[in-house]
């Protein structure tokens, strides 16, 4: 079974959070770490949830992650390696209810499809490192 767990970021520290989410009657969110202590997001676009998937490095895979993999040929939907570890980089959403890596406007492949052939590495995030999706 897949650990369900989330991220968010503390904005008055800049660290990140992990652990369970809570959400109050009236909306506000909290992280609750393992050790019990639990925080207050004032930010909720830093929320993100564990995919339940690690990248080829063993570094857990969260939504809102920034991830390099091959590029994908839209025409055979093939992976395409690149040389020297060339890769594309895309953002981990939760889209039609299944983890995708979004590799374009609308188009969203599954992560597991990177994850089962060990093509995927998490190189940042969306909060900390937007300048990554860049092209």
């Amino acid at each position: 079974m897949r650990q369900i767990k989330f991220r968010a970021k503390r904005m008055d520290s800049n660290e990140w959070l992990f652990g369970s989410l809570f959400v109050d009657k009236k909306g506000q969110c909290y992280i609750k770490e393992p050790n019990g202590k639990l925080y207050f997001i004032e930010d909720k676009d830093t929320i993100g949830q564990f995919t339940g998937l690690k990248d080829k490095n063993g570094k857990d895979i969260y939504e809102g992650d920034i991830v390099k993999h091959p590029y994908i040929d839209p025409i055979f939907r093939v992976l395409v390696e690149g040389k020297n570890g060339d890769g594309v980089a895309s953002e981990i959403v939760f889209h039609d209810g299944a983890f995708v890596v979004k590799h374009d406007i609308d188009d969203f492949i599954y992560l597991d499809a990177f994850v089962r052939k060990n093509k995927v590495e998490v190189i940042g995030n969306i909060i900390d490192n937007p300048e990554l999706l860049k092209k």
